[in-house]
């Protein structure tokens, strides 16, 4: 994953700010929860990018206002785990939708497993 996420920091506007999703660990455990988020935190610190993990894992953390305002300031969003869970299920869910105001600042979007 390093050398496609480098490739991709390099294409952004500086500084870059990640977001790291959790989202299909939401139908695991909280210990599962904090270890995808400590895990994308990492991989991110890494590569030298402020991070932040963000505990979008079920609707109702998909429409809370203060994630939706963290997301939208972000230009480079990690949806940890499974991004069909997010897309499919809370993307409209979202107030202000971030997800449309990040495209509008040129953000990238990538989904995988962090630090596979």
């Amino acid at each position: 994953m390093d050398p496609v996420d480098r490739e991709l920091i390099s294409r952004l506007s500086q500084p870059v700010r990640a977001v790291c999703l959790p989202t299909a660990a939401g139908q695991e455990s909280p210990a599962r929860i904090a270890y995808w988020s400590k895990l994308g935190l990492h991989h991110f610190e890494g590569l030298g990018v402020q991070v932040e993990a963000v505990s979008v894992i079920d609707q109702a953390s998909a429409n809370n206002p203060e994630y939706a305002a963290a997301i939208s300031k972000m230009n480079f969003i990690y949806l940890a785990v499974n991004p069909l869970i997010f897309t499919r299920r809370w993307q409209a869910a979202w107030p202000g939708k971030p997800s449309y105001l990040s495209w509008q600042r040129a953000a990238c979007w990538q989904g995988a497993a962090p630090g596979q």
